[in-house]
């Protein structure tokens, strides 16, 4: 669990990072991609495929956070226990869209940052 602790807070780090690299065709895509997994959230999916959508999603950001160092910590602690336990998070079709919509949120957060 510390794995997943730590990989959270690599991840904010990139968010922060990427809020002065987002442009506005940025936050058109990471926009289309949230509604996609919002819809996704809703379809009687794997939970290991919403995960699997939730990292794509996460990778966009961390490419605009242009730091390679940060991308291959953040990669190397999600091969570990984070990739292994992801998926449990989305089990429930109520856990899936809790996250669609906090993704949607830090992307909004994001939008209103800049």
């Amino acid at each position: 669990l510390e794995a997943v602790d730590i990989a959270a807070a690599l991840f904010a780090l990139a968010v922060r990072k990427a809020s002065t690299n987002l442009t506005e065709r940025d936050f058109a895509r990471l926009r289309a991609r949230a509604a996609d997994l919002r819809a996704l959230a809703l379809t009687p999916v794997q939970p290991r495929t919403f995960f699997l959508e939730t990292v794509r999603l996460g990778q966009m950001i961390l490419d605009r956070a242009d730091s390679p160092k940060l991308s291959n910590m953040l990669t190397d602690v999600r091969m570990g226990w984070p990739n292994i336990l992801g998926a449990l998070g989305f089990m429930t079709e109520q856990q899936r869209v809790t996250a669609a919509d906090k993704w949607a949120r830090m992307i909004e957060c994001l939008a209103a940052s800049e």
